[in-house]
């Protein structure tokens, strides 16, 4: 909308369409509303639309399931517009909800992934690269981008018989055809530029490059073969870049903190997380703060991971690196001391090996889920 236009808002919702998630159009939707009627601050709502399309650009550059966005989003705002933080409410919601993807998998899968897969995903992959391309530019002096209009791969994705002959017997990895796609391998050029270099080698085609944007300008200084090593190697340096321009408002390791005296618990009712198929038998409490759920030592977790396997693994591992959880022969893997995770869901997440809503797995006694307990008691 135009009223939006001098303003980051319309940057942001212009992201946001790019990358075709149309189930959070609602949320989205609901934020400009409630900035409209003045009832959240524009520093809240650019907020908010950011760490939506963080969470959007993270999801798909890691080819995350996309299935649990239309039950999550149309009601998200609802649960969120009343907190103190709305951030970090929203944050908390995708963790809950499974949605959260941490700083090592989005990196890993700007390496391992396709960024350039259909030409659907043309404007996806141009406002990820025009993004990268603007935060390197000193000065902000930025590139015009409505003349950048193509994304070109510096490696054609159809090898010519002299690009076979340069490239040697990475023609024939398999593993080409998908750092051929990768971000390491691409760049934006205009119409004229990327017709008259697209089939010379690299050496050659570097030549055609203009030096308006500072992506291209990187590739002109290259030295040496341009081989699946150097495309791996420039989508590394470029997965850094993107991780600080996608960010979290607060990193994952606050979800684990060290349990300390002055942590108070809610109430002095015992909590339990069982799962009689497999090893799961945990016991903790909600903190008194009403988010934040402690483990106790010697609760025991499933070994068999079931879904978001790479989140759940990264944080098992930071947890044994801590000493926090081992392994051990007799019992499985085993929490050797108390501790505090961020929510209750995060702990039963990281207790069953798969995402989980730790409001309804956590139970006390009785059977009463912990959302009986603490939300609706």
């Amino acid at each position: 909308h135009h009223k939006y236009r001098k303003m980051k808002i319309f940057s942001l919702l212009s992201d946001i369409a790019d990358t075709r998630m149309e189930s959070s159009r609602y949320f989205a939707i609901q934020i400009l509303q409630a900035f409209d009627k003045n009832e959240i601050y524009q520093e809240n709502a650019e907020k908010l639309l950011s760490e939506l399309l963080t969470t959007l650009v993270r999801r798909k550059v890691s080819a995350s399931a996309t299935n649990m966005y239309n039950r999550v989003f149309p009601s998200l705002f609802g649960k969120i517009r009343n907190r103190e933080n709305l951030v970090d409410a929203f944050i908390d919601e995708m963790i809950d909800a499974g949605i959260y993807v941490t700083d090592e998998l989005f990196k890993e899968s700007f390496v391992k992934n396709k960024l350039y897969s259909t030409s659907a995903e043309l404007s996806f992959t141009r406002m990820i690269l025009k993004n990268i391309d603007k935060s390197q530019e000193p000065y902000s002096q930025h590139a015009d981008y409505q003349n950048f209009d193509t994304v070109e791969h510096i490696m054609p994705q159809k090898l010519s018989s002299e690009w076979k002959r340069y490239i040697g017997n990475d023609a024939n990895n398999q593993i080409l055809k998908i750092h051929i796609n990768s971000i390491g391998n691409l760049c934006l050029l205009n119409k004229k530029a990327n017709s008259h270099a697209s089939q010379d080698v690299f050496e050659e085609k570097i030549k055609e490059y203009p030096d308006a944007s500072s992506l291209t300008r990187d590739l002109k200084n290259h030295k040496g073969m341009w081989n699946i090593q150097a495309i791996i190697a420039r989508s590394e340096r470029l997965a850094k870049i993107a991780n600080n321009l996608w960010k979290w408002s607060y990193n994952k390791d606050k979800n684990f903190e060290v349990v300390s005296a002055h942590h108070k618990i809610g109430s002095n009712e015992m909590f339990y997380l069982r799962d009689e198929r497999n090893e799961a038998d945990a016991s903790g409490n909600l903190l008194d703060d009403g988010s934040r759920f402690v483990v106790y030592r010697n609760s025991v977790c499933n070994t068999k991971l079931t879904s978001n396997q790479d989140e759940i693994e990264k944080w098992r591992g930071d947890l044994k690196y801590k000493g926090i959880i081992a392994q051990t022969q007799s019992d499985g893997i085993v929490f050797q001391q108390d501790h505090i995770f961020n929510s209750p869901s995060t702990a039963a997440s990281v207790i069953r090996g798969g995402a989980a809503n730790g409001w309804e797995y956590w139970k006390n006694q009785e059977g009463k889920t912990l959302d009986e307990c603490h939300r609706k008691g």
